[in-house]
């Protein structure tokens, strides 16, 4: 289960360093899902050596937290960042009920890992977290949200949503500091839409 996760996990640990490709509000189309969402404004492409480093991240999170290796390749749809902590990105992997067992308690045990490895690998970091179901376009996902509360005073939201199609899982994963630009991107994924 967590080999599903380790790309987002990143997110907590992106470095200061990473410099985003500049572009404009954009609409991306996922043949795969049939599905259209409009980017917001000032949002900017990760570059693929960009989208490389928080992988790594995220694989190093997870592995030091379980001492387990990660052979996990999700396929990235999208993946935008705005300032420093404000990430919108999206991907899929092959579900596999035989070796992944129920969705609803793969979901559970994602967010667990999740949990586990922000709560090792950020020094007094305090997490809220929920879990429920959301529509997206008449369509039920799975939603987790760990609010992470620094040291520092700065406060970290990170919302995930997870549905199954047929036996492809699509995860959506938002990311803010800024309350502002976090909305909006939330308002652009409740904004888009799936086809059939």
């Amino acid at each position: 289960m967590r080999q599903f996760y380790y790309v987002f996990i990143s997110f907590i640990f992106l470095s200061q360093s990473l410099i985003c490709q500049n572009s404009l509000s954009q609409t991306i189309y996922s043949n795969e899902f049939k599905w259209s969402i409009k980017i917001p404004e000032n949002y900017k492409n990760l570059s693929h050596s960009e989208l490389e480093k928080l992988n790594d991240l995220g694989k190093r999170g997870i592995e030091n937290t379980y001492n387990e290796k990660v052979t996990s390749n999700p396929k990235i749809i999208f993946s935008f960042k705005n300032d420093e902590y404000n990430f919108m990105q999206a991907s899929y992997q092959i579900y596999n009920r035989d070796k992944n067992g129920d969705f609803a308690r793969l979901c559970a045990g994602i967010n667990k890992v999740q949990y586990e490895t922000c709560k090792n690998q950020i020094p007094g970091v305090k997490i809220d977290a929920t879990n429920g179901i959301e529509k997206i376009n008449n369509l039920e996902f799975h939603r987790y949200k760990m609010v992470l509360h620094y040291p520092s005073g700065q406060v970290l939201h990170w919302i995930t949503y997870y549905r199954l199609f047929g036996k492809k899982f699509l995860t959506i994963s938002v990311t803010y500091i800024d309350k502002d630009k976090g909305q909006e991107a939330i308002r652009c994924l409740e904004k888009s839409k799936f086809g059939k």
